[in-house]
């Protein structure tokens, strides 16, 4: 039988700047194509055996109810989602047919060469925007937390959740968009000693009690924290943790929509702008095509 794991959650918001880096590393503004039009539900998510198959005769006229997707086991994909490109080894900025699986976590330059390219983003609607970030072995900055165990929200704005070992950034935008308006951040980061693990534990842990909010300091003035579970993530990887972020501070009011996948020893981390709907189709191509790509690229 399948065992859903429905994590304990409540409400919450995002965005942070770090020393000039706006929430998780992106600028995001504006209503993307991804947009939701209320709040979803967060999921972590297990694999299991497939459950028993339902008689469609056996449904009654009665809605059915909506509930989140069981984990899909590692290396089943959503179906017509990130086509372009496949994943395929040489797609996209950075590929190459010769680049081997790396032994042990990847390196920054290998999660650069993983992330997705601008031949991969057909499907959706998208550009790459502006230049890679990278970070080799070593800590990033973290924001001042008020509340230890919410800290780990912040990390992951500072993408240094889970001490990673390296871990590489790319920025994408809306095609008719202007330069330097990101609709959507890809971070790539791999993790040592079953810490890309403990991520996702940590995220699903802290979720409900650190709905109630707590104080960020991000270098630029206070910020108050919010987090709320989100629904229908797609399930690409081996676990699945998907929240929403609200940000407050005297200059006002930002959202952004944070999906973290991880496969292996590797965290795909996608950051949407405001209310997203991560099973919206440009969405849910852009983290099945990425995700598909990382596993082909880093053996994972």
């Amino acid at each position: 039988m399948r065992r859903i794991r429905l994590p304990r959650f409540a409400a919450r918001r995002s965005q942070l700047v770090l020393t000039g880096v706006v929430l998780l590393g992106v600028a995001l503004s504006g209503v993307s194509a991804c947009d939701s039009g209320g709040g979803n539900a967060v999921v972590t998510q297990e694999s299991g055996p497939p459950g028993p198959t339902v008689d469609p005769e056996a449904e009654t006229a009665v809605p059915p109810k909506s509930e989140p997707t069981p984990m899909r086991p590692a290396g089943t994909e959503t179906p017509g989602a990130g086509k372009s490109g496949e994943g395929k080894p040489g797609a996209g900025t950075g590929g190459s047919d010769s680049t081997a699986p790396p032994a042990g976590p990847a390196t920054a330059p290998q999660l650069t060469a993983a992330l997705l390219g601008q031949a991969e983003l057909a499907d959706t609607g998208l550009r790459v925007d502006g230049p890679d970030r990278v970070k080799d072995a070593g800590g990033s900055a973290v924001p001042v937390v008020d509340r230890p165990e919410c800290a780990v929200f912040a990390q992951v704005s500072a993408f240094d959740a889970g001490a990673p070992e390296a871990w590489a950034h790319r920025e994408y935008a809306d095609s008719a968009a202007p330069p330097g308006v990101p609709r959507l951040g890809i971070t790539l980061s791999s993790h040592r000693d079953g810490r890309g693990v403990a991520l996702s534990a940590d995220l699903d842990r802290a979720m409900a009690g650190c709905a109630a909010g707590f104080s960020v300091n991000t270098g630029a003035g206070p910020e108050q924290w919010s987090v709320a579970p989100v629904d229908g993530a797609p399930l690409a990887g081996d676990e699945t943790v998907a929240y929403r972020v609200t940000a407050r501070s005297g200059s006002g009011t930002r959202t952004e929509t944070v999906v973290l996948v991880r496969f292996g020893t590797t965290t795909a981390q996608f950051v949407f702008a405001g209310d997203a709907a991560p099973n919206a189709a440009p969405c849910a191509a852009a983290i099945t095509g990425q995700v598909r790509k990382a596993r082909a690229l880093l053996g994972r």
